[in-house]
């Protein structure tokens, strides 16, 4: 517990204090798009590549951001000997994002580091119960970077790739899109 603990404390410490930028009107971001991964095997069975993810990004100053998603990739099929057995893979990740370039206000590209935790499901699928069906989750560690692009005053689209280091480790790509939520909930 204590190894989880202890990163995530001084990321959150990271993110508030901020040193060195300047604190911007806080600003919260909501989207989604495609995915896609490398993969890996597992049990003889490997995970699904492609998938969708959905995103909120924080802005905490004019230079960082922290972000929250989560993805779900399509399952993976594969003949055994006893039959048919399918492997989902979900994941989320908590993710601060630096940007170390940009380009007016339209164009950014970023580095990113964070936690992500994948869950892992594999099935027969059958008439009959099968009890080697298994689940598993862990803990990994990302590392990327990506590039944001802004259409309009509300609209960003977005590009990342990270490579997330664990149990099992893989490389990612999102591409989507991000719109501000600035004004949704104001009364009128």
């Amino acid at each position: 517990m204590r190894k989880i603990v202890i990163p995530a404390i001084m990321v959150c410490i990271f993110c508030v204090a901020n040193p060195g930028n300047e604190v911007i009107a806080q600003d919260f971001h909501l989207g989604g798009g495609a995915a896609a991964g490398s993969g890996f095997k597992y049990h003889q069975v490997r995970s699904g590549i492609p998938g969708l993810y959905i995103r909120g990004a924080y802005q905490v100053s004019e230079s960082l951001q922290g972000s929250l998603s989560a993805a779900i990739f399509y399952p993976n099929k594969s003949d055994t000997d006893e039959g048919e057995r399918r492997t989902w893979l979900g994941m989320a990740d908590l993710n601060g994002e630096y940007i170390i370039f940009r380009s007016g206000t339209q164009f950014s590209i970023y580095a990113l580091a964070g936690f992500n935790i994948n869950f892992l499901s594999s099935i027969y699928v059958g008439d009959e119960l099968y009890p080697n069906d298994y689940s598993d989750n862990y803990l990994g560690v990302n590392i990327g970077a990506g590039t944001k692009y802004r259409v309009n005053a509300k609209t960003q689209l977005m590009a990342e790739m990270k490579y997330t280091a664990g149990k099992f480790h893989q490389w990612t790509l999102f591409a989507g899109f991000l719109v501000s939520t600035e004004g949704w909930l104001k009364k009128k």
